[in-house]
C-alpha cells in the first residue's frame, strides 16, 4: 500500500498530478510543489514583516519628546563634565569623523554638524547654541588635529 501512495505514475494515473491531488492520492511531486509554495509565502512574510519593522524604527524618535524641541536639556555641569572625560570626547570625536560606532549624542553631533559649522542651527535655542559654541572653542584647543579633520569632512573647509 506504502509502495503506492508513493508511487509518481499514480499521479499520472488519471491525466495529471493535479487530478490525483483532487482524487485524494498522494502526489510527491505535488506535495512538493505545493510545501514549496508554503515555504516561499512564509519567507515572503517574514520579509515583509523585517522591512516593516526597519521603516517604523527609522521613523520613530530615539527619545521621547521633552519640551519644545524634542531634546533633552544639558545643564552647564553636565557639559562642563563632559568636556573634561577626555576619554568621552575622543569617542564621540571618532564617531564624527565615522572612525568609530556613536552614541545618541554623537548621532545628534552628526546630525548638527554641517548646520553648527556653517554658523547657523535654526533649530537649536539660545541655551544650546552657546554650549554648542563652547564645545566648538574646547575643542578646537585641546583637538586641534581631530578640529582640523571634522571642519574638512562637515564644512568643506581645507
Amino acid at each position: 500500500m506504502s509502495n503506492v501512495l508513493n508511487d509518481p505514475s499514480v499521479c499520472s494515473a488519471k491525466g495529471t498530478a493535479a487530478t490525483a491531488f483532487a482524487n485524494n492520492r498522494r502526489c510527491p511531486a505535488i506535495i512538493t510543489v505545493c510545501a514549496f509554495a508554503y515555504i516561499r509565502t512564509i519567507v515572503l512574510q517574514v520579509l515583509l514583516l523585517i522591512l516593516v519593522c526597519a521603516v517604523l524604527a527609522a521613523t520613530m524618535p530615539a527619545e521621547p519628546d521633552e519640551g519644545q524641541t524634542g531634546r533633552s536639556r544639558i545643564s552647564d555641569e553636565q557639559l562642563n563634565m563632559a568636556l573634561s572625560d577626555k576619554r568621552y570626547l575622543t569617542r564621540q570625536l571618532k564617531c564624527a569623523l565615522g572612525e568609530a560606532p556613536c552614541d545618541p549624542v554623537g548621532r545628534r553631533l552628526k546630525s548638527l554638524a554641517p548646520l553648527v559649522l556653517r554658523g547657523s542651527c535654526p533649530q537649536c535655542s539660545n541655551e544650546e547654541t552657546r554650549q554648542i559654541k563652547k564645545v566648538l572653542s574646547h575643542i578646537q584647543r585641546s583637538f586641534p588635529k581631530e578640529w582640523n579633520r571634522i571642519v574638512q569632512q562637515y564644512a568643506g573647509v581645507s
